[in-house]
């Protein structure tokens, strides 16, 4: 729901009493495991670290190895969520070699898809799909490939292929991870609507935008229907609704469901959390376009200041940011800045994404655009 202070009272002042009686260190940590994620859900990730390393501390000592394994995954999926995208990759692909060939096939299935997870973050498309099909295997080994595991692995493999320019293949995926949540009664959960909202990517990315319109306003109204307006995963769908205006033309539409996103997030998270930065760039796009310049400079600037706080200057996330400013300045006719922005920010995505990486393809592209007057 969103409500993270009311969750962390509740979890804190149940710790308190468990501490004060005979409970289980292992109750403990799985209590503390969840005050990890509301802070991870408030934008606090170095305290969230810190109670996980806290946790597993415990754990070891305790001698649960399957406990221990299923904490380890949730500091390196966090690891990855804090920007070290790498570092997550090298610690679960240490737990899938070290995994018993006897522990259950699911929780193999689990760390498959948070190592693809981590590919797609690392501007790895290739290597987040092959994860992801080792996942989708271990899923029909485990139960016919009919859970909600399923799913989720299949909605992964559609996410990579879309990442690597195969649309064709990303709806095919999303379709199957639709089919099976119908199938196990799942059709009304918010896993299975983002899921849609993904297929409507697929659409958008064939250029079929008429049919993506469709496919994700529907989700979003079901969204709203379900969850109500404010939700997080709202805001979530009327970001890839913003980018599908933008395809379509339509700035001012585009700039509006934008701006909701926006304010959806901002009361959800709060001033400064890393989940603004999309937010902000999202709503600079069409602000570009509409010719408010001064104000798309300014959510730039609030989105860098962030992604700089959270993973530093010569991070990806903080370089996406600068691209747009980039544009930005272009478009307003500083063309001397303009150029030697977008070069800056192409030395950063090859220093952290590798040179052959499409954003660094895109962006020189630019360039050449930028630097013949043609864009």
């Amino acid at each position: 729901m969103g409500r993270f202070d009311e969750a962390m009272t509740l979890a804190r002042n149940y710790l308190a009493e468990c501490q004060g009686e005979s409970a289980l260190d292992l109750e403990i940590c799985e209590l503390r495991n969840k005050i990890a994620l509301i802070l991870y859900w408030q934008g606090d990730l170095a305290s969230a670290a810190a109670e996980l390393e806290a946790v597993e501390e415990v754990i070891s000592s305790a001698g649960n190895s399957q406990a221990e394994r299923a904490i380890k995954s949730s500091r390196a999926n966090l690891r990855r969520e804090m920007g070290d995208a790498a570092g997550a990759i090298s610690d679960i692909r240490d737990l899938i070699s070290d995994y018993p060939e006897d522990a259950p096939r699911n929780e193999l299935a689990t760390l498959y898809c948070t190592l693809s997870l981590a590919y797609l973050d690392a501007g790895e498309p290739r290597d987040a799909l092959a994860a992801s099909q080792n996942a989708v295997q271990l899923d029909i080994e485990h139960s016919g490939g009919l859970h909600g595991n399923g799913a989720r692995d299949w909605n992964n493999c559609g996410l990579a292929w879309l990442e690597l320019g195969m649309p064709e293949d990303a709806s095919r995926a999303f379709e199957e991870s639709l089919r099976i949540h119908d199938e196990i009664g799942d059709s009304s959960s918010m896993r299975r609507l983002i899921v849609q909202v993904n297929l409507g990517r697929a659409h958008m990315a064939k250029g079929n935008f008429e049919t993506a319109r469709e496919v994700i306003e529907d989700a979003l109204a079901r969204q709203e229907k379900i969850f109500g307006a404010q939700h997080r995963d709202v805001a979530a769908t009327l970001t890839n609704l913003a980018v599908l205006y933008g395809h379509m033309g339509m700035m001012a539409d585009s700039a509006k469901v934008a701006r909701r996103a926006l304010k959806i997030d901002l009361a959800v998270y709060g001033e400064g959390h890393p989940e603004l930065i999309a937010d902000y760039t999202n709503l600079a796009g069409p602000l570009i376009s509409l010719g408010q310049y001064g104000a798309a400079e300014k959510w730039l600037g609030k989105g860098h200041e962030i992604a700089v706080s959270y993973f530093g200057p010569r991070h990806f996330k903080a370089a996406y940011c600068r691209t747009q400013l980039s544009i930005c300045l272009y478009r307003k006719g500083d063309i001397a800045k303009a150029i030697p922005e977008m070069q800056s920010v192409i030395r950063i995505f090859e220093e952290s994404l590798g040179p052959t990486h499409p954003q660094v393809k895109n962006c020189r592209a630019v360039l050449e655009l930028m630097s013949s007057r043609r864009l």
